[in-house]
């Protein structure tokens, strides 16, 4: 593998991608990418606020989901260098009533392989997840939960450890998570733009986040004292490539011990970061998703190419824009993608419209027109856009979804083939 200089960055491919993003309505937000720490490129596109028309610069501050554990477990080491809490200090110590406490270790929140269910997807969460919460209801909620699994029989993601993780935290240093991300790692490394979230102030170079179904629409704000160290965090590109570059190249934060813990994978799970792989390279970080927000953060060693991505809409799969920013980074071929639609008639729309089911797919989809376009809507979740690439073939990028439709009868489709990540499913409209 060649690593790359900074002059060989392309800024032209890069504009070029990112106006054809912004001109399809795929994606808004902001990207960085730094080599050795120094700014090879950076761009925003898109808006904070589509309500008051408020585009998004380089220095906007997005709302960055699950890369705040990646800063929860560097506080976490900071703390076990400081000889305040072990790898292997049990839960019981701190919550004695969650169940297996007692056999769960500070290691296995960090890794995932606890079994404490997540709570984000139990059936309560929907009805809390927009309201303020206190500490003592949503430990109520995670005591009466049961296990996933016994402690360490496997890896399995799950919020809850990383919200528990941010509790030990505030017991151990006496005040709010939010204090000790600034005393322990904003500070330190200057990061003026990264702090735990509140309400998001438009005034404050913050930005909502949104849903394009025809046009962005605003998305719900989540309430962040739920989530706190384990998505509750705000930041920007800038600010999150200091932070990936100190973490991981620099003993400012942690020791180069602590650091191999953290990248010590099992199950594909570190201590706060994934390794993820790109040719030869490998980089290690975390993503995001909150609301319409969605988030990457990777740092590679090899190359020292660092990559920070940020959005409050998106259209498309987030991954897709990662593995295009760095084939520029690295130099590779990069075809710019075909957003062209099939063009189909609105008389035609009707034909597609129904509520499909399978006795094999846990959810009913709904596809309704709004006379210029489809859309599809899964029971209990919110509509997304289909986009037709033929007559009878749609899909919603943003998901890698595709719909095939088939067995048209008296003008109107009865069935279609439902595919996404690899996995395909058969739905017939109801009668």
């Amino acid at each position: 593998m060649s690593l790359l200089a900074q002059d060989n960055f392309n800024n032209a491919r890069a504009d070029a991608y990112f106006n054809l993003l912004d001109k399809h309505n795929k994606f808004m937000g902001a990207v960085k990418v730094t080599k050795d720490g120094e700014n090879l490129y950076s761009n925003a596109i898109g808006y904070a606020s589509v309500t008051d028309s408020i585009k998004n610069n380089v220095d906007t501050k997005f709302r960055i989901g699950s890369i705040s554990k990646t800063f929860t477990a560097t506080i976490i080491y900071q703390l076990i260098e400081a000889g305040k809490l072990s790898l292997d200090t049990k839960l019981s110590t701190y919550f004695p009533k969650i169940k297996h406490s007692e056999e769960i270790t500070i290691k296995e929140l960090l890794n995932h392989r606890s079994g404490i269910y997540n709570f984000t997807t139990s059936p309560a969460f929907p009805y809390m997840m927009y309201n303020e919460t206190s500490h003592e209801d949503l430990l109520e909620l995670i005591y009466n939960l049961e296990p996933a699994f016994y402690p360490n029989d496997k890896s399995e993601y799950s919020n809850t450890n990383y919200v528990l993780l941010s509790y030990i935290i505030e017991e151990i240093e006496g005040q709010d998570y939010a204090k000790s991300l600034q005393s322990r790692i904003a500070e330190p490394l200057g990061l003026k733009n990264t702090y735990y979230g509140k309400g998001i102030e438009i005034a404050n170079n913050e930005a909502s986040s949104f849903q394009y179904v025809s046009s962005w629409s605003k998305l719900d704000d989540s309430h962040l004292s739920i989530p706190s160290g384990a998505g509750a965090i705000v930041s920007t590109v800038s600010d999150l490539t200091i932070f990936i570059n100190s973490l991981l190249t620099t003993e400012k934060l942690i020791t180069s011990t602590s650091l191999d813990q953290m990248k010590t994978t099992i199950d594909h799970f570190g201590h706060g970061l994934f390794k993820v792989p790109f040719y030869e390279d490998s980089g290690f970080g975390h993503g995001g998703s909150i609301d319409g927000f969605k988030s990457e953060l990777y740092y590679f060693p090899a190359s020292k190419i660092a990559v920070s991505i940020l959005s409050n809409g998106l259209a498309l799969n987030l991954n897709d824009v990662l593995v295009t920013v760095l084939n520029i980074a690295y130099n590779k071929d990069v075809e710019l993608p075909d957003f062209s639609e099939f063009n189909i008639s609105s008389e035609l729309l009707s034909q597609y419209e129904g509520t499909f089911s399978s006795p094999s797919f846990p959810l009913k989809i709904t596809i309704s027109s709004d006379g210029n376009s489809l859309k599809a809507q899964a029971k209990g979740q919110g509509a997304f856009p289909l986009t037709a690439k033929s007559k009878t073939q749609f899909e919603f990028s943003g998901a890698g979804i595709k719909i095939m439709f088939d067995k048209l009868e008296e003008g109107i489709y009865k069935e279609f083939t439902f595919t996404q990540a690899g996995q395909q499913f058969t739905l017939t409209q109801e009668d």
